[in-house]
This record gives structure tokens, C-alpha cells and sequence, in this order.
């Protein structure tokens, strides 16, 4: 692949990602206007960790667009450095969202934004390193991340199975698999990727990580924005939504139906 050619699929990649992004941080916004709970994660503390999530990102894909502060080093290498400070900043804020719809205690949710911390600075410091080093840092940021993963699936679940209903559980399934699953193939796509065995392309290397990154975080607040209902009524259209309220509540109380039909 030529160089022009690298260029072009890193920076349409990257611009791709911020109006992408940008969409999931005015989805965010606006849902935080419409909606009027004020019970976790539906509330305002949840909904400005939606905003920052993508909104932040945003920020950061637009420098990755305009080629900021990037490190370059022998030969072809390159490091987004705005990548790295992104994942710092937005990362714990997933985690910490979950953790917030867990209702999780203090230091559980201290301990889950330290394995994130420690998975994404690892990681930085081994994209910095040559030889070995490369794959000791990559080591020590897997086993971050499993330990991360340890609490989503673990501790931060068990916590929301004892005090929550089925609804919320639901909801922190999905966001919680979304994002293991899409974060266990991170370390797969670094093991292929220049710094370690150089199997893909800086270029390819840089693309899959850019739209697995905007699918973890897009779909995220796609998916706690739709979860907390508030905009059921503008997709379904008012008059099928109020429909479909009134046979949900039937079906919650039986005993009113069956005093009808006794009547």
C-alpha cells in the first residue's frame, strides 16, 4: 500500500469517526432533555457520562483528522497520541456508567476505573517500547483488561442481580457485553499489528481499531439512550405509543381484566 494511500484511509477513517461520534453526542443530549427520571443511570449524573463519552471522542477524532500531536518514530511508525488520551478520559467513563447502573459500592467501582487506567496506560507505554518490552507491556495490559472484565461479569453483575429488577439487568447486559466483546478483540488486533508480529498494515491496523473503537462507544449510547424510553413516542408515533402503554399496563394488572369479564 502506498503512502498517499495510507494517509487517505487513516484520515477518512478518522473523519468518518468524528461525525459519527458527534451523532451518538447530540443523541445523548437530546435524550438528557427529554427525559425527566431521576433514578440511576437515568439521571443526570448517567446522562453526562453518555455526553462525555462521545463527545469527548469527538474532540479527539477531529485531531487525529488534522494529524495533532502525533509521535513519529523510526522508519513508518506512527502513535496517536490524542488515541490514547481519549481512552484515558472515556474509557473509565463506560466503566464508569456501568458500575453507576450496577448501584456498585465505592471501592468496587474504584477498582473496575483502575484496571481501566492501567489497561490503557500499559498499553500506551508498550506501543512506545522495541523488542521484548513491546510484548511485557502488552502482556501486562491484557491482564488489566481481564481483570476489568473479571468485575464487569463478576462482582459489578452480582451486585445489580441482588438489587434490580429485570429491566435494568437487561440493560446492563447489553452495554456490558457490547463492550467486552468488542474490547477482547483489541489484543487480537494488536498481536497482528507492526509493533508486534506485523501481520496487518499500519494503515489496516489503524482503521479496524478507529471503527471498533466508534462502535463501542456509538452503540453504547445508542443503546442506553433507547433502553431509558425517551424517545419511544417520536419513533413509534404518539398514538401507537400511548396504545402500546395502556396494554403493558393490562398486562401488569391481570386482576383488573379478569374483574371485567366477571362483571
Amino acid at each position: 500500500m502506498s503512502a498517499a494511500t495510507t494517509v487517505f484511509a487513516r484520515e477518512a477513517s478518522y473523519t468518518v469517526g468524528t461525525f459519527a461520534l458527534a451523532i451518538g453526542a447530540a443523541v445523548s443530549l437530546v435524550a438528557w432533555y427529554l427525559d425527566d427520571q431521576d433514578e440511576p443511570p437515568y439521571d443526570d449524573a448517567g446522562y453526562a457520562m453518555l455526553v462525555g463519552i462521545t463527545g469527548l471522542a469527538t474532540l479527539a477524532y477531529a485531531g487525529m483528522a488534522n494529524d495533532l500531536f502525533v509521535l513519529r518514530g523510526a522508519g513508518e511508525i506512527e502513535i496517536q497520541t490524542l488515541r490514547y488520551i481519549d481512552w484515558a478520559v472515556t474509557t473509565p467513563l463506560l466503566v464508569g456508567y456501568l458500575a453507576y447502573a450496577a448501584q456498585a459500592d465505592r471501592n468496587t467501582v474504584l477498582a473496575v476505573i483502575v484496571a481501566d487506567l492501567l489497561m490503557i496506560v500499559l498499553g500506551f507505554v508498550g506501543v512506545l517500547q522495541t523488542g521484548v518490552l513491546v510484548y511485557v507491556f502488552g502482556g501486562l495490559s491484557t491482564v488489566a483488561y481481564v481483570a476489568l472484565v473479571y468485575y464487569l461479569f463478576g462482582p459489578l453483575a452480582r451486585n445489580l442481580r441482588a438489587s434490580a429488577g429485570a429491566d435494568k439487568w437487561a440493560v446492563y447486559a447489553k452495554l456490558r457485553n457490547l463492550i467486552g466483546l468488542l474490547w477482547f478483540v483489541y489484543p487480537v488486533v494488536w498481536v497482528l499489528s507492526p509493533p508486534a508480529l506485523d501481520v496487518l498494515t499500519r494503515a489496516t491496523t489503524g482503521v479496524l481499531i478507529t471503527y471498533m473503537d466508534v462502535a463501542a462507544k456509538l452503540g453504547f449510547v445508542l443503546i442506553a439512550t433507547n433502553t431509558a424510553g425517551v424517545f419511544d413516542g417520536l419513533l413509534i408515533g404518539e398514538s401507537d405509543y400511548e396504545t402500546e402503554l395502556e396494554a403493558e399496563g393490562e398486562r401488569a394488572t391481570p386482576g383488573a381484566v379478569g374483574t371485567e369479564t366477571d362483571d
